[in-house]
């Protein structure tokens, strides 16, 4: 049901994560976060145990920036390799790894949401609920992109910084371009 591929990170790490996608349109999208045995069969079962309920699930494969392909089974020296990667793992970058996750995974939510509140207008057989179905749905498609555009802006601008590896800050350079015009 799933397959592998590619996320990029903030810092423009590229690590592999398994994909699992619905056969029609996805309800929304889940990351299932692996344990310490790496994105193993378990780990791509679980994605396809939601992605078979209509989510899009996304698996990433925190261990790749210490060692890509990573998938151990159950026993005492798996368990021992798998600590062992855990603790040459930095945090900062684990949470780039999960956060390209979520980026991915999120676009399905807003197509998701938006197609069942625009299926429920349908259902409905009423003219006056399926017109406000139908401008639920615009208006979910074209503001949540929008909402989560300003969440991150104000992060910014509050000075929370995603990553001390990030090397790139458009808003910052923009800000500065800015400045220098006046």
């Amino acid at each position: 049901m799933g397959e592998t591929i590619h996320l990029i990170a903030g810092d423009g790490f590229e690590l592999s994560a398994w994909q699992a996608t619905p056969t029609g349109a996805p309800r929304g999208g889940v990351v299932v976060l692996q344990e310490i045995f790496g994105v193993n069969p378990h780990i791509r079962s679980v994605a396809d145990g939601y992605a078979a309920e209509g989510y899009l699930a996304i698996a990433p494969a925190l261990f790749d920036r210490v060692r890509k392909g990573v998938e151990l089974g159950y026993d005492r020296p798996a368990m021992d390799s798998g600590r062992g990667y855990v603790a040459k793992l930095d945090i900062e970058n684990v949470m780039l790894d999960i956060s390209a996750a979520i980026h991915a995974a999120s676009k399905a939510g807003t197509v998701g949401s938006g197609l069942m509140l625009f299926a429920a207008g349908i259902h409905s057989l009423d003219a006056a609920i399926f017109t406000r179905a139908l401008a639920g749905f615009i208006f979910f498609v074209l503001t949540a992109p929008i909402a989560a555009h300003l969440i991150a802006r104000a992060a910014h601008e509050a000075g929370y910084r995603f990553s001390r590896h990030a090397v790139l800050d458009e808003m910052r350079d923009a800000r500065e371009r800015g400045n220098k015009k006046r």
